[in-house]
């Protein structure tokens, strides 16, 4: 790389490159600053006197000679990460270079609205506190992250559509701030996810990759010359409103066919309710009929005009696992109901990647578990449906960071703003000028 920069700027990018790279020799940073080590030192020693980084040596094979890195210092404190998905969050604790050192994941619905939800999330971020026998004193930063449309400046949800409607233009980003003491970041659950996996996931040493999430909603991240594209108002990549060809089923948004009401986690377990209570799929209502949660007059035939409010409940409904399981004890149904949840995915993907020419495509999340077949049928569809010269050397992958990457890209976004490069660059700045006072 060419290293354009000198005085504390210098300071603040070796940072962010012992961030990023971390744990990092000086020597190693010569080679990526191509700066003279005695130069390189001076920036390096600053770091060091403001507690920002620390030297240490690493455990090594006893046949090679110990090295000594320089990585983030933890003295500065934890940062907290907050993953909200629909009907669960997670909330972790996090070391300064990302590792996770303690975390929950609890239910919680988002259509509860921010005040309960964010209730929820306090209890758990006291029990984690109290299991590291630390003070909330010591969060140094705060990342969110939730679905939907994000005012990534402001902070806040910005779409008064669908489950997030009562999360439409909440202050966030001020009030968490207000009580946590701290610098805090709110973002897309997707755009995290995707910081996660150029972090430590399968798009580490990738540039131009799409990341999919697939759940009960559907979304897209884009990462584009290795920086995330978050759009004019925060909604880049979100194809869960893309409408699917000849479809006709309505969705909140006003409009027909959308992806989510098409081939979502809800719309498949919708699908399969629909199919039981027509008496289409015997082994869907034989996996309905032994869910303890269902009383004996919800299994009736007759209550079928109730299903959207037992859908809405959440009470006796089959789930797209359940369809998955149907399809693969020979339930024709299930397996049609799948397909069409994968066709109109791999349909709508390969549109954005004629738009977007990556080189890589990860998907995640729950419905990645439905099986093979649905996965190498999105896989086909997009081969089929995208041009020829934008799959040639087209990866399509699962995610293999166990869904953690969601609270690792939203840590990544409390670390960004913590050891931004403007804040930084004014540390060393002032630092200087102590040191310069002290010296006079």
């Amino acid at each position: 790389m060419d290293f354009y920069w000198t005085g504390s700027a210098a300071g603040a990018k070796i940072l962010s490159i012992i961030c990023n790279q971390g744990p990092i020799s000086r020597a190693a940073l010569c080679r990526i600053t191509k700066q003279a080590r005695s130069t390189m030192s001076l920036q390096v020693e600053q770091l060091l006197q403001l507690g920002l980084i620390e030297e240490k040596p690493i455990d090594t094979d006893s046949k090679a000679q110990a090295r000594t890195l320089l990585k983030l210092s933890e003295k500065p404190g934890v940062f907290l990460a907050v993953f909200l998905g629909l009907t669960h969050f997670k909330v972790a604790l996090c070391r300064t270079d990302t590792t996770i050192i303690n975390f929950k994941i609890e239910r919680g619905n988002m259509t509860d609205g921010p005040i309960n939800i964010l209730q929820k999330v306090h209890i758990c971020i006291t029990g984690l506190l109290s299991d590291e026998n630390l003070t909330q004193d010591k969060i140094i930063g705060l990342g969110i992250a939730l679905p939907g449309p994000i005012d990534y400046r402001k902070g806040m949800v910005s779409s008064p559509l669908g489950v997030v409607s009562t999360w439409h233009n909440y202050p966030l980003k001020t009030v968490l701030h207000n009580q946590y003491g701290c610098p805090v970041i709110v973002d897309n659950d997707v755009h995290a996810m995707a910081l996660g996996e150029q972090h430590r996931g399968s798009a580490k040493n990738n540039n131009d990759f799409i990341m999919v999430k697939l759940a009960t909603g559907i979304g897209a991240s884009i990462v584009a010359d290795g920086k995330l594209y978050r759009g004019s108002k925060g909604a880049a990549g979100f194809i869960s409103h893309n409408q699917v060809e000849g479809n006709s089923t309505p969705c909140i948004c006003g409009k027909q066919g959308c992806l989510e009401v098409v081939a979502g986690g809800a719309a498949i377990a919708r699908q399969g309710m629909e199919a039981i209570y027509a008496g289409k799929s015997p082994i869907l209502a034989q996996l309905l009929q032994s869910k303890p949660e269902l009383s004996e007059e919800d299994r009736l035939p007759q209550i079928a005009k109730q299903l959207p409010e037992l859908l809405s409940r959440n009470i006796g409904r089959v789930t797209a696992s359940d369809i998955a399981i149907a399809a693969n004890m020979g339930d024709s149904v299930s397996f049609e109901i799948l397909q069409r949840s994968a066709r109109a995915i791999g349909s709508i993907m390969a549109h954005q990647i004629n738009f977007n020419n990556p080189s890589l495509v990860i998907l995640a999340g729950p419905l990645t578990k439905l099986g093979d077949k649905y996965l190498s049928t999105i896989r086909q569809v997009i081969l089929e449906k995208a041009m020829p010269l934008m799959t040639v050397d087209l990866e399509i992958k699962t995610s293999q960071l166990d869904d953690m990457q969601g609270l690792i890209g939203t840590c990544l976004l409390a670390q960004s703003e913590y050891f931004s490069f403007d804040k930084i660059r004014k540390q060393l700045d002032a630092n200087k000028l102590r040191v310069t006072k002290k010296s006079n």
